[in-house]
């Protein structure tokens, strides 16, 4: 009858009047932006009031999401690095971390080229931006019990790593253009790059969100100081080059050291999470 026009907004309310709606979608948030799983102790403490302040808030997400990332749950240590980076995640990441430089938006055709580099290299690892697999999306942001994990596999991980590893040696070139990371550009914006341990750790500190072993920054250390024992062969080589800037093959030293550093950060598991 006349009122048959109002059938889908009271299937809506009655639907949104069940209080398992907003404990839905904030166990989907918080698997989210935190972890997967989702114990008895996380629902009470953390899922039942988030929920009811997204019904406080007439299902507006925003009040929601900054109580979750001011609470003190969110920075808990266990819940640091939980999550495997998606592609987009990974590629965009590095880009904005080490600032790389892209044709001008004037200069469309190059401009494309350089942004379609990166869409198809997240195609490949599998996530081609705005065309999932499903209507549901891609699997890892919702297929139980997997979930992110399945981001990698033994075909995705070793095509990160190249990526990677591109980005450091040659990048990617079209048309005369390239991106790529600078390395020195990127090392002389820490406090003190000429320290070798004070490097270590800022550069662990941008690149990762866990510690790393005593094992692991002696390596790194090692690739500094070119296998030698004294920090000096470090802070030289780096000291010289700033004084002379121009100079090729003071360049090349820090520049080989600093691409096998940063190879090595990034080849590593630890560079995955997020």
């Amino acid at each position: 009858g006349a009122d048959g026009a109002k059938e889908l907004d009271d299937l809506l309310d009655m639907i949104f009047a069940q209080q398992e709606v907003s404990l839905h979608l904030c166990r989907n948030l918080y698997r989210f932006f935190v972890y997967y799983e989702i114990d008895a102790a996380i629902e009470t403490q953390v899922i039942a009031p988030l929920a009811q302040i997204l019904r406080n808030n007439n299902y507006e997400i925003k009040p929601v999401l900054k109580a979750l990332f001011t609470s003190s749950h969110f920075f808990l240590a266990q819940n640091r690095s939980c999550n495997i980076k998606s592609p987009i995640d990974l590629l965009v990441g590095l880009c904005r971390e080490y600032e790389l430089v892209f044709p001008p938006e004037t200069d469309i055709e190059n401009y494309y080229f350089m942004g379609d580099y990166l869409r198809s290299t997240a195609a490949t690892i599998q996530q081609n931006l705005a065309d999932p697999p499903s209507v549901s999306g891609w699997d890892a942001y919702y297929q139980f019990p997997q979930f992110y994990e399945l981001w990698i596999n033994s075909d995705t991980l070793p095509k990160r790593n190249a990526f990677t590893d591109r980005m450091i040696s040659t990048g990617y070139t079209r048309n005369g253009k390239r991106i790529i990371i600078d390395v020195v550009t990127y090392t002389s914006r820490f406090k003190k790059p000429e320290n070798p341990n004070l490097l270590i750790e800022e550069a662990l500190g941008h690149l990762y969100t866990i510690d790393v072993s005593t094992e692991t920054k002696n390596f790194l250390k090692s690739i500094l100081l070119s296998n030698q024992t004294q920090d000096y062969y470090w802070t030289d080589a780096w000291t010289s080059h700033r004084l002379d800037p121009t100079n090729a093959a003071r360049l090349a030293i820090v520049t080989t050291r600093l691409k096998e550093f940063y190879k090595y950060i990034m080849n590593l598991e630890e560079y995955q999470l997020s």
